[in-house]
């Protein structure tokens, strides 16, 4: 697996440049990327989908600990935290972007270059 770039970093102007980036040297270096246009845009559309979905993942873990740190916490802070199903649904619709991500990075180098 390539290195981290650091992307979890950038401000989020600076991770659609990014992923703009990314994708323009796809298409400029893939004859696949060339020959199937719609495809690298749903690579992409997927990519910055999840994206956001792994940020929305990490503001539940972030909402946790502020809970924790919290010294006036009540149980039912907890339990409140702990009963939106909202972060589960966002894993499952991760699943299905990675999925859907790892298909289309398939699909586009059994082409080759």
């Amino acid at each position: 697996m390539p290195e981290a770039s650091g992307l979890q970093e950038l401000p989020e102007s600076g991770r659609e440049d990014a992923i703009r980036q990314a994708v323009s040297r796809l298409r400029h270096n893939m004859r696949r990327a060339k020959d199937d246009p719609v495809r690298v845009d749903l690579l992409e559309d997927d990519l910055r989908e999840g994206l956001k979905t792994v940020e929305e993942v990490r503001e539940f873990f972030d909402d946790v600990l502020t809970l924790l740190a919290n010294p006036s916490a009540r149980g039912v802070d907890l339990v409140d935290l702990a009963d939106d199903p909202q972060v589960v649904d966002r894993l499952d619709y991760l699943v299905v972007l990675v999925n859907n991500l790892r298909r289309r990075l398939m699909q586009v180098a059994a082409r080759g270059q």
